[in-house]
């Protein structure tokens, strides 16, 4: 959702799965209905461009568009009525795919048809309502959207007049010839079999590709009989319009996360039944971008270790106290599953603390060094404390992530942290990389999401006016190496450049070092070999 919102969509509905779809043949048929409107009407309208309309759960609005134009709806399906509210004013309701929302379906049949009954009457109703309004804004701005609104109400009252015209029909064909049939000699009969094998092939591409239960396919021979039904309920409900009196359906089955039998499960997310994250920086242990980090993981991480620097140690490089007594302390965290500690020594120090001595016994399953007050790009990162820390990951056969932002703000920093979490479960938990990820996020320029990420190369990090004569508070001449960085010079395609463009990048750097390629030609330079 969040990547929608990156996007500039303010109104987005998301894939409304189901976690019971092999419970009785109610909720396998319902299960059926919604995968086919996911693909063939809400994807497809989003795709082309149109809007499409909420569904009631998974479901995300900006607050600019709530605190605009306020909610006010008082129908009995007020997801719709909000659709075609801000779809007046302009504003499209969007589709996510992949943020996938697990429904109980109903698993009675009479249930089912209350359930239903209560849509078609909130439905009607709103086409009453807004029918005319988009029609005629529509017709006078030449809004396609708007338009297409109108289909999409229309739908119960097709479904009557259908029905109406097929009793109409049979009457006319069977006992009383009252009026002339045109419709086979304006629609030949050759398209009403495409029709009619259109609405049992459709489903049967859909099944085949989100791969259903096997029993699904068994429901599939009732799915006409499910949708058959929907004739009385459709005219109930328009009888019942103007009735806001609300039935509520209850949900009886009680369905673990874990037990569904969940369909597209190449996007589950992965459930670790225990996950340990290890946090370090170089900013020391009072620095916000620790802070907020500490904040976002514990919300994700069973256990959060943290072993920070007493204070600033930026540019300590790979630097390790060795032989010098380091003092370890243990600081007091308002986060439950949160253990955190200082240390007087360098980033490399607190690794190094961490894993052979603190979590010796409960090593952790990443480690994240961040978030940086500051870019660590290109040939800074040999040294960066930040990402010298996540460097010691692979001494210890764990993966790890150094995260930094060009120049620290509480906002674009907790969104990084988030950003953080989806790319470590993508491509750690998920795609079981095993090395160093340096990810950098620009200051200002460029959205905070995973449209925005590119993986790009480190290159040279240039520098002016590196260093700077002074005098002392003494008065004694002294310099110091500070320096403005000079990205005008990096390569269109590398991390600095494309930092510069506002994208954020992704860099997998490694521990070993060895420059291979070069082996051969430094082994024939010492021993003279032709």
């Amino acid at each position: 959702m969040n990547n929608h919102l990156c996007k500039g969509e303010q109104v987005i509905q998301g894939y409304m799965d189901s976690k019971n779809p092999t419970d009785s043949w109610i909720s396998g048929t319902f299960s059926i209905a919604f995968w086919l409107v996911n693909h063939m009407w809400h994807r497809a309208k989003y795709n082309i461009g149109l809007s499409t309309a909420l569904g009631g759960t998974g479901m995300c609005i900006a607050t600019d568009v709530v605190r605009k134009y306020g909610w006010g709806c008082d129908c009995l399906t007020e997801d719709m009525e909000f659709s075609m509210k801000v779809l007046l004013e302009g504003v499209r309701t969007c589709w996510a795919h992949d943020a996938i929302i697990y429904d109980e379906k109903v698993v009675d049949f009479m249930a089912s048809c209350r359930q239903r009954k209560r849509w078609a009457q909130g439905q009607t109703d709103c086409g009453e309502r807004f029918i005319p309004k988009l029609f005629v804004k529509g017709i006078r701005t030449g809004n396609i959207r708007m338009l297409d609104g109108i289909i999409t109400l229309s739908q119960p009252f097709f479904m009557m007049m259908s029905t109406i015209y097929a009793g109409l029909s049979y009457i006319n064909t069977t006992w009383y010839v009252f009026y002339t049939n045109i419709l086979n000699q304006l629609m030949p009969m050759e398209i009403w079999t495409v029709l009619f094998v259109a609405q049992y092939a459709i489903p049967v591409i859909v099944l085949l590709k989100i791969k259903v239960p096997l029993k699904s396919w068994v429901y599939l021979i009732v799915y006409p009989l499910f949708m058959y039904s929907w004739i009385p309920v459709n005219f109930l409900g328009f009888k019942d319009r103007h009735d806001m009196k609300w039935s509520h359906t209850v949900h009886t089955r009680a369905v673990s996360y874990d037990s569904t039998a969940l369909l597209r499960k190449e996007n589950k997310i992965i459930r670790r039944t225990y996950m340990h994250i290890l946090l370090t920086n170089d900013d020391g242990i009072t620095a916000k971008g620790l802070s907020i980090l500490e904040e976002v993981v514990a919300t994700v991480a069973d256990k959060v270790t943290v072993v920070a620097p007493e204070g600033q140690r930026s540019a300590a490089s790979h630097a390790m106290s060795i032989n010098k007594d380091l003092y370890l302390k243990r600081i007091a965290s308002p986060l439950h599953n949160v253990t955190k500690y200082s240390l007087d020594g360098t980033p490399v120090d607190c690794v190094k603390t961490a894993m052979e001595f603190i979590l010796k016994k409960d090593r952790p399953d990443l480690i994240i060094s961040g978030i940086n007050n500051g870019y660590n790009l290109g040939s800074d990162v040999l040294y960066s404390g930040t990402v010298s820390a996540a460097m010691e990951g692979p001494y210890y056969l764990t993966p790890a992530v150094a995260v930094s932002i060009g120049k620290m703000n509480e906002g674009r920093a907790r969104q990084t942290a988030k950003l953080v979490m989806q790319l470590i479960e993508r491509v750690i938990f998920t795609g079981k990389f095993p090395g160093i990820l340096n990810i950098n996020v620009p200051e200002k320029k460029g959205d905070i999401c995973l449209e925005n990420v590119v993986v790009a190369p480190q290159t040279v990090q240039f520098y002016k006016n590196v260093i700077v004569e002074k005098k002392d508070e003494n008065g004694d001449s002294c310099i110091r190496i500070v320096g403005d960085i000079d990205m005008s010079t990096a390569p269109t395609f590398s991390d600095i450049a494309n930092i510069k463009a506002g994208k954020i990048t992704v860099t997998p750097l490694r521990w070993q070092q060895t420059a291979t390629a070069a082996m051969e030609t430094v082994d024939r330079l010492i021993f003279h070999k032709h």
